[in-house]
């Protein structure tokens, strides 16, 4: 029996075969789910007591599934559309086609990030994150697009780029981090040397004294005036 699984609420590397139909998978160690593949077997070997090879095989009086019928159940929607496949044994009946799992979508790379995050605690400060639609502060600097071939390099630059206000003028040192598409951090020791241009802007606070700012007025009264001295 073949069948791709949630495991912790990721479909992993599914996702990049093609199966990108949660629903259409089964949960393992997921809220509401199984916890072991062993319940899984356990749940079809209830439901299903006995699957004949053929139709020819089922005993009069008797409803029960054959290889075929159960794997075209699956493939038209039955149970949400399952990927599930059993492969039993091959016939005329049982042909490649009904055994044969089509995923809905396809990965444009090899890749298991579609997308990876550069995030900083020390930078991050004024970011916001749309989740459970509400808006909730994040660390998240900036979103990199992961489109290379695997063991390729990844190049991105951005003429708009995001700006962060800063808490803290005066920043001698600061943390970067790399998390995956999920979310979870990247431990720096697994992770390639990588290159990052940072820019930092100032804004210089104009220091106003009291003669300028008579001066200012003083100007500003004569033009709205028309005062000659």
């Amino acid at each position: 029996m073949f069948v791709p699984a949630i495991f912790e609420n990721d479909v992993g590397l599914w996702a990049h075969l093609g199966m990108v139909n949660e629903t259409s998978m089964v949960g393992l160690n997921c809220e509401s789910y199984f916890n072991t593949p062993e319940q899984l077997l356990a749940a079809f070997n209830q439901i299903y007591t006995t699957i004949y090879p053929l139709s020819t095989n089922i005993p009069a009086g008797i409803e029960a599934p054959t290889y075929r019928s159960l794997n075209r159940y699956w493939k038209d929607g039955g149970d949400n559309g399952r990927y599930m496949r059993i492969a039993g044994v091959p016939s005329g009946e049982n042909n490649l086609d009904a055994r044969t799992v089509i995923g809905d979508g396809h990965s444009i790379h090899e890749n298991h990030f579609p997308q990876l995050y550069i995030c900083s605690d020390t930078l991050g400060t004024d970011a916001m994150l749309c989740k459970n639609d509400r808006a909730v502060p994040t660390n998240i600097l900036a979103c990199v697009m992961n489109d290379q071939p695997k063991f390729s390099y990844l190049h991105f630059q951005t003429n708009t780029p995001a700006w962060n206000k800063l808490n803290d003028t005066k920043i001698q040192e600061f943390d970067i981090k790399i998390r995956d598409h999920k979310g979870r951090d990247i431990p720096a020791e697994t992770l390639p040397n990588f290159n990052m241009t940072l820019i930092f802007e100032t804004i210089d606070e104009i220091d106003y004294q009291k003669e300028h700012t008579k001066e200012y007025l003083r100007e500003a009264y004569r033009k709205e005036h028309n005062y000659r001295k």
